[in-house]
């Protein structure tokens, strides 16, 4: 699935076109001032709330979508608790990985895209496979209304089930600050630029939730593929 052009085949995997918050970084960054795993284990008390300010804020204007749109998934989006999203390890992943996938608009189409089962929704769901296999867990007719996968009704709950359910260590790795771990799961077309637009963007709303940097975040894989690779994580055993 994909917001621009990239895809990762048989997976849920966007790349938003340019770099944002910080060019590449390395796979740990250690600031100097900064609290190890805060908010791993609790829950942090500014996650509840979200506003359109505050997504801008981790993010930065130029990758948010406008303001009506995003606002209005905004309480069905706030619902991540139900899958377990609640602490702000598990909160700035999931919110960077949406930012990423569909600007936080719960209607995004994989752009350019006309295959049935494109790129929809917060998380870009993709492939005939996860359409089906959604459609099932929620007991509905994703494979012959595909675009009920964009649909505000849908677009929240199939983003959670992706995270929590078809990736059941989506979570586990939020914990660990390992956006690498993450971002095998979510899948996308392969290049350094995008795992460190996504790692920063973990950064950054780790930041906003807690108020400190992550101590040490694992960014890229041991090895690197090749750029556009959408296969490279078979190599961790993910799928």
């Amino acid at each position: 699935m994909s917001f621009t052009l990239t895809r990762a085949v048989g997976l849920i995997g966007a790349s938003l076109a340019a770099a944002t918050l910080a060019s590449a970084a390395p796979a740990t960054a250690t600031p100097t001032s900064t609290t190890a795993n805060a908010g791993s284990q609790a829950d942090d008390t500014r996650g509840t709330g979200l506003t359109y300010d505050a997504l801008v804020k981790m993010f930065g204007s130029g990758w948010v979508g406008d303001r009506t749109t995003v606002e209005a998934g905004l309480p069905s989006l706030q619902q991540m608790t139900k899958g377990s999203i609640t602490n702000a390890s598990r909160k700035a992943a999931f919110l960077a990985t949406l930012v990423s996938e569909s600007a936080l608009t719960y209607n995004a189409d994989e752009w350019g895209a006309t295959y049935t089962y494109r790129g929809r929704g917060y998380i870009q769901l993709t492939g005939d496979f996860n359409y089906s296999d959604a459609g099932a867990y929620f007991g509905i007719n994703l494979l012959g209304k595909p675009d009920l996968a964009k649909s505000l009704r849908w677009s929240a709950p199939i983003a959670r089930w992706y995270w929590t359910v078809a990736r059941t260590t989506t979570n586990a790795y939020a914990d660990k600050h390992d956006m690498n771990g993450v971002n095998r799961n979510i899948g996308f077309a392969w290049s350094y630029e995008e795992a460190t637009r996504r790692c920063n963007r973990f950064k950054s709303a780790f930041k906003y939730f807690t108020g400190s940097l992550p101590a040490k975040t694992i960014c890229y894989p041991a090895r690197l593929p090749q750029r556009g690779a959408t296969d490279w994580y078979k190599a961790a055993g993910e799928r």
